[in-house]
């Protein structure tokens, strides 16, 4: 799904990828993640909450072929595209 749906180009604005990059926050996997768990059932997403959830899970990637970051296709976090500081979800910090 991280490939699938480009999570692993989504960097946080405030993150140094996103400071020095314009590719931006990626909101594709935000929204499939609630339609796939038990949360839909109890409360549907709306916008800023799906914003919320793709800033949380920035950095989000998987190791591709030939690197040396892991295994090719194991997941991959990286520090630099994620976006720092707390996040609120669903009125949570």
């Amino acid at each position: 799904m991280i490939f699938y749906l480009d999570n692993q180009r989504s960097s946080g604005p405030g993150s140094k990828a996103g400071r020095f990059d314009s590719k931006g926050l990626n909101e594709n996997l935000a929204r499939e993640i609630p339609r796939t768990s038990h949360a839909r059932r109890r409360r549907r997403l709306h916008a800023g909450d799906v914003t919320s959830l793709a800033r949380i899970i920035t950095g989000w990637s998987f190791a591709e072929a030939g690197s040396e970051l892991g295994e090719p296709g194991s997941f991959l976090f990286k520090t630099n595209w994620h976006e720092p500081g707390a996040q609120t979800l669903l009125g949570k910090s």
